[in-house]
């Protein structure tokens, strides 16, 4: 997927740490209150840039896995101070155990009930007696409604403005897509640029299935 390959450099203008400010105090509060304690052993499983790793690792002792070299790079920038794990969800197995474990939305990557099913059998292959998942996708079945979100970042140099549809072709299966455009510009002290190839640039179409 070359939203997590080829254009990783501009993922944090997508998906900016301090968006997640706000879910990661309530995971830390949600496991905290869970497990009756505070502290622990955590292990994230579908990590990505490691957003929320960076507002868990103040309470827990994090573990991150995930597919992507190029997010465990953006990860490792934020969180050098925890391990980082090559791994798919469904299969990764790490024969060890955690206090809490959390899959955040990449879940909704399981495009099948089977693949479903095998990602949450990783995560309480890696659950210690007692301890506590959290799993949270952006919808369920039952939430879900098609809309469209518009919204632009900037880091200073570099600006990113996306378009992203999320809608239901066949509402009688068990997935739905996200369909993303994107527009990048780069400035430099002399000129404005677009990044290579950019002149003739197609949005980018991304899908995501839940």
């Amino acid at each position: 997927m070359e939203l997590y390959e080829r254009l990783t450099d501009w993922y944090l203008l997508l998906d900016p740490r301090d968006e997640h400010a706000d879910e990661g105090a309530y995971f830390s509060e949600a496991f905290q209150t869970a497990l009756g304690a505070r502290g622990g052993t955590l292990l994230e499983i579908g990590s990505g840039a490691g957003n929320n790793a960076s507002y868990l690792k103040a309470h827990f002792e994090c573990t991150l896995v995930d597919p992507s070299p190029q997010m465990r790079t953006l990860s490792l920038l934020q969180n050098p101070e925890c391990e980082h794990v090559d791994g798919d969800m469904r299969t990764v197995r790490l024969d060890r155990t955690f206090d809490a474990v959390l899959i955040h939305n990449a879940i909704v990557y399981m495009r099948t009930e089977a693949d479903l099913r095998a990602c949450m059998d990783t995560a309480f292959a890696h659950l210690r007696p007692g301890g506590v998942a959290v799993f949270a996708p952006d919808c369920t079945r039952e939430s879900f409604h098609e809309c469209t979100e518009v919204d632009e970042n900037s880091d200073g140099s570099r600006s990113l403005r996306y378009l992203a549809w999320c809608w239901d072709p066949d509402p009688d299966d068990t997935t739905y897509t996200v369909d993303y455009a994107s527009y990048t510009t780069a400035t430099s002290r002399a000129s404005s640029r677009t990044p290579p190839g950019s002149a003739s640039w197609k949005p980018p179409d991304f899908r995501s299935s839940a």
